[in-house]
């Protein structure tokens, strides 16, 4: 995380809890860009978008689910790399990797 925020991985750091924060939102944690809303995909696709985030970006390069990283990856795309860039590692500072 940055400045020591978002470093609890114990509840993030899975697919389940990629797609709870995607379906929730992230509040509270002062990144300059702002919260992350919440209802940012539907359920189906919060399902593809953490698999690819586990297989791709994260350190894990695993996915419980990586029948659906491909399409994860199309999705991260157009809903999450505007804020968190393409590569995942966050824009500049301005929200979190």
């Amino acid at each position: 995380g940055m400045n020591g925020k978002a470093t609890d991985l114990s509840k993030w750091g899975n697919e389940t809890g990629i797609m709870t924060t995607i379906k929730n939102g992230a509040k509270g944690l002062a990144f300059p860009m702002g919260e992350m809303p919440a209802g940012l995909a539907d359920d189906a696709t919060a399902k593809k978008i953490a698999a690819y985030v586990m297989a791709e970006v994260s350190t894990v390069k695993k996915s419980a689910d990586a029948t659906v990283v491909a399409e994860g990856k199309v999705a991260f795309a157009a809903s999450c790399a505007s804020c968190h860039g393409e590569d995942g590692k966050g824009m500049s500072g301005m929200s979190p990797d």
